[in-house]
């Protein structure tokens, strides 16, 4: 499958990391969908919640998909990073869905893991301006 992380910035989910079969997908970084648009990613941004499904057929959806290579998935995961109730990132996967929903409670766990890592990154930048 893929995976990609998403920073969410001035209403953009912007690429940040993306890898398809284990290899980074090239120019990822530049890949914005604009959270004013309906896709997926505005309504994780705005309910807070995971997506767990076929992915909608929306312009945006379709515009990420090309940058992905232009395969539909089956199933999409969709996991929101919270910090102090806003979305801060969405982490991305796709595959089989056996495979998403037998790995959700580690998907999970990993998304708590990395939201307490940016806040460690957030507090010593905030050290080191002291």
């Amino acid at each position: 499958g893929r995976s990609a992380l998403f920073l969410i910035r001035q209403q953009n989910a912007s690429g940040w990391r993306g890898s398809a079969g284990g290899r980074p997908m090239a120019d990822f970084a530049q890949l914005r969908i604009p959270l004013s648009e309906p896709s997926v990613f505005k309504t994780v941004t705005e309910t807070r919640s995971w997506h767990l499904g076929p992915l909608p057929r929306t312009p945006f959806n379709s515009q990420f998909l090309q940058e992905l290579g232009g395969e539909v998935p089956a199933t999409v995961l969709l996991m929101p990073l919270l910090m102090m109730g806003r979305v801060i990132a969405i982490l991305y996967v796709d595959g089989p869905a056996s495979a998403l929903q037998d790995h959700l409670h580690a998907l999970q766990k990993l998304t708590a893991k990395m939201v307490m890592a940016f806040e460690v990154l957030i507090l010593k930048n905030k050290i080191a301006m002291l």
